[in-house]
């Protein structure tokens, strides 16, 4: 089967057990498909990702990966939230961080650094370290890098 087609099944089969398990509370932020049979899946959601939501969608794509061996007999499969260190790629991440310092990597390659002010349905708002507000567009974002204090 083809590499791409393959990935869409999954990602797929992924979405749809997310929306029937969860009410569409978690989704699929990037998924990696490598031809040496490892699947790796990266969920976020409105709220934090446990490990029984990545258990449970793990043992449900095992299902169907062992009946239809679409990676062979012998895979590795990964199902995990992005982390902390990852960046935010999906505009729906973006809402839980508002409050937070972030760099903001357009696009274009411009960089915005900053604490996120407010999410819209199309845009973010940055304030600076000067206090300028930054509009941008979630589709001129590339990605958001969330900065990791320690401060309380």
């Amino acid at each position: 089967m083809e590499h791409s087609i393959l990935k869409d099944k999954i990602v797929g089969l992924a979405e749809a057990f997310l929306k029937e398990e969860y009410d569409g509370q978690y989704f699929i932020v990037s998924t990696d498909l490598s031809t040496a049979a490892l699947c790796r899946l990266y969920i976020d959601g409105i709220e934090a990702v446990s490990f029984q939501v990545c258990r449970r969608l793990s043992r449900h794509l095992e299902g169907h990966l062992d009946e239809n061996l679409w990676l062979g007999e012998k895979y590795k499969l990964e199902v995990s939230s992005p982390g902390a260190d990852r960046p935010l790629s999906d505009a729906r991440q973006y809402l839980k961080h508002v409050g937070r310092d972030a760099v903001v990597t357009e696009k274009s390659g411009n960089v915005v650094t900053g604490c996120i002010q407010s999410v819209g349905d199309s845009n973010i708002v940055i304030v600076t370290k000067n206090k300028k507000e930054v509009d941008l567009l979630h589709e001129n974002i590339d990605n958001i890098k969330i900065e990791i204090s320690f401060k309380r």
